[in-house]
């Protein structure tokens, strides 16, 4: 399962992985493997959810590009992953609190200049 070379579309159907049982992998298994080295692993968490990561930019600022956002949230989580740290249940409420957290950083910086 630590393999960085293993394709997005195996993450998501696990079926050769013991005690999966062919079930498409949670967002916390993604988050394991990304914990133990598997980059692959966190591009189908980028596929699964930047779409909405997005949406939700769009409806907390009009300052900020949505994409920016998104992706420096999703940036910062790779790095609290990789460090241990993160989520530990549900991955897509983090990354949407990220988000806001990200839009408010922003916010307060662009204040004090």
């Amino acid at each position: 399962m630590g393999n960085k070379n293993t394709s997005s579309a195996t993450w998501a159907m696990a079926e050769d992985e013991p005690g999966h049982n062919g079930h498409r992998l949670t967002d916390m298994e993604l988050i394991e493997a990304v914990r133990a080295g598997n980059e692959d692993a966190y591009a189908e968490l980028w596929a699964r959810h930047y779409a909405s990561a997005v949406r939700v930019a769009q409806l907390i600022t009009t300052t900020f590009d949505p994409d920016d956002l998104a992706q420096e949230a999703f940036a910062s989580l790779l790095i609290a992953i990789r460090r241990g740290g993160g989520p530990r249940t549900a991955f897509r409420a983090y990354l949407m609190t990220s988000v806001k957290n990200v839009a408010m950083t922003w916010g307060r910086t662009q204040c004090e200049v």
